[in-house]
């Protein structure tokens, strides 16, 4: 479910939301069993969404573990934007040293 269009255009986030979106249904259709970090974290690289969700970065680097309990257990939504560039930040290391390719093989593992 997304929020109205015009709303989105208004924002100016309807392309990067409809990536983001996107990259959620190639995951679902993969199959497998994605982390909620991984399928989130890919959706933001990919989305272009990057360079606004890493503003609500930690100084501190946390294990995948934490972050999947974060994003599932954030109970505001300071905590759940850090959640969430946790996850973007890990991908973006992934990406860095295994390349693009690699790191969408691992979906679904």
């Amino acid at each position: 479910e997304l929020q109205p269009l015009t709303v989105l255009k208004r924002r100016n986030v309807l392309t990067t939301t409809l990536r983001h979106e996107l990259v959620h249904v190639f995951i679902d259709n993969i199959g497998g069993r994605t982390p909620r970090w991984f399928a989130e974290g890919l959706a933001i690289y990919f989305a272009g969404e990057g360079p606004l969700v890493s503003r609500n970065s930690g100084r501190t680097t946390i294990t995948t573990d934490e972050i999947e309990h974060r994003l599932a257990a954030a109970k505001t939504p300071a905590e759940m934007k850090a959640a969430y560039a946790a996850a973007y930040n890990e991908v973006r290391r992934l990406v860095n040293s295994e390349g693009e390719t690699n790191v969408w093989r691992r979906v679904g593992r």
